[in-house]
């Protein structure tokens, strides 16, 4: 009975110390498994594909995300065969988003929000995101090969997307999803509501505090003009006028006959030919052979308001390259002019240009811009750095130099919270204007200097 009840025991010892090792076990597998979680605060998974080709991610309808997904079903819904770029600017579009957003089409490589992981395996692509601003917010929609393994793709995407690519802030959602061989994915806010701060914090994306910056005056750039006078000069003709042929009717005394010949141009002075004939058979032909007095051409002035800067810097070569395309081309219209500029090969960023309209503007400080007829901004795709540029085309006697102050007096080169832009370069060629606040250079910053001038890889 002893010897039983000893074997009881120790057999109980070892059913316990098991339980305990189990219990340990699951301990440290929990505690691991919260070390590696992604630091978003919320990962949306996928579900199997349903019998409709669709993969959904589980995410709130309310949310950012969410109601990107439910646009983006209802498009790809309505019309099956959207492209990529057209579905991209439908999303970017939704009245939720409050920022100046646009989309382009991509192709395989790096991408921006998925660390050094090259996205490939798609036909066609497009990506949307704000124009500029540190918003936690880039989305992208692939097209997929028939016979894809959409699953497959879609897990590249979530195992490499960083929702802290922006620098400053981190997106709150990452939303994956598919119908058919069309992806869908987006990194976002949870929602553009701004938190509650608690006691201690600071704001973040709210107020920020401006700093008064030294900009170069707009009356000192006026001095620069390069041609204000009007410059006339008398073209030569350079082809014979016409040939007018004059019937005169003639009796047999002598007749004159006074043949006005009158040239095209209505500026030109009237010739006057007096030609004196000879009885001769009635209804003679007389010829009477002109030349055309030559016309005067005046060249329209141009006037150049050029900004005091150094030609060398990013701002000076967004300078030369504008005015050169301006000058070029006088007709060119104010987003060509920013594509112009915005495509200079020290750009090492993806960019966009894209029309605007009256009011606020990135970039300056509660001040609506008006007096423009027509205009375009030209920016980053996306990342922090602190870039926005503007091509504003006047009306014909406009008072330019009141526009340009208007501008500079009220830009603020912290508008990118992060960074702040080095230069501010605003000048102008007759009624075009140009703006831009951007970093001096891209090389790194010394050690400790300004981030300004951010590096770009």
């Amino acid at each position: 009975m002893i010897e039983t009840s000893k074997k009881g025991i120790k057999k109980m010892k070892k059913i316990l110390i098991a339980l305990l090792i189990f219990t340990l076990s699951i301990g440290l597998v929990a505690c691991g498994n919260k070390d590696s979680e992604v630091t978003t605060d919320e990962v949306v998974t996928t579900t199997e594909p349903v019998e409709d080709g669709t993969i959904a991610p589980e995410v709130d309808e309310n949310t950012v995300g969410g109601q990107h997904w439910a646009a983006f079903v209802e498009e790809k819904t309505a019309n099956p065969d959207i492209t990529a770029e057209e579905l991209a600017n439908k999303l970017v579009t939704l009245s939720i988003n409050q920022f100046m957003g646009g989309a382009m089409p991509i192709e395989e490589g790096l991408l921006s929000g998925f660390e050094n992981y090259e996205v490939k395996g798609f036909e066609s692509g497009a990506m949307f995101a704000p124009m500029i601003g540190s918003i936690a917010y880039v989305g992208y929609v692939f097209d997929l090969a028939d016979g894809a393994d959409v699953n497959a793709f879609i897990s590249g995407l979530t195992e490499n997307a960083n929702p802290r690519w922006n620098i400053c802030v981190t997106a709150d959602q990452t939303v994956v999803g598919a119908i058919d061989n069309t992806v869908f994915f987006l990194m976002c806010p949870e929602t553009y509501e701004m938190p509650e701060m608690g006691e201690g914090e600071e704001e973040i994306g709210g107020e920020v505090e401006t700093e008064a910056v030294e900009t170069e005056e707009v009356a000192e750039a006026t001095t620069a003009v390069a041609t204000k006078a009007e410059t006339t000069t008398k073209a030569p003709a350079k082809t014979e006028a016409p040939v007018e042929t004059t019937t005169v009717a003639t009796t047999k005394a002598p007749v004159v006959q006074e043949v006005v010949v009158k040239p095209v141009s209505t500026t030109e002075p009237v010739v006057t030919t007096t030609v004196a004939t000879t009885t001769v058979a009635p209804e003679t032909t007389v010829v009477v052979e002109t030349t055309k007095a030559p016309a005067e051409v005046t060249t329209p002035a141009v006037n150049i308001t050029a900004p005091k800067i150094d030609g060398d810097s990013v701002g000076g070569q967004h300078w030369n390259a504008f005015s050169s395309a301006k000058l070029a081309n006088p007709g060119a219209t104010a987003e060509e002019l920013a594509n112009a500029a915005v495509s200079l090969p020290i750009n090492q960023f993806m960019a966009g240009t894209m029309p605007i309209e009256e009011g606020y503007l990135s970039g300056f400080e509660n001040y609506e811009v008006k007096g423009f007829e027509s205009g375009a901004m030209f920016a980053p795709m996306i990342g922090s750095i602190p870039y926005v540029g503007y091509v504003f085309e006047l009306p014909e006697g406009a008072d330019v130099n009141a526009f340009m102050k208007g501008l500079t007096d009220n830009a603020n080169v912290r508008w990118n919270i992060c960074v702040a832009a080095d230069q501010t370069v605003c000048g102008a060629i007759n009624n075009t204007v140009f703006f831009l606040m951007c970093p001096e250079s891209y090389d790194a910053p010394a050690e400790g200097g300004d981030m300004g001038g951010m590096a770009l890889d």
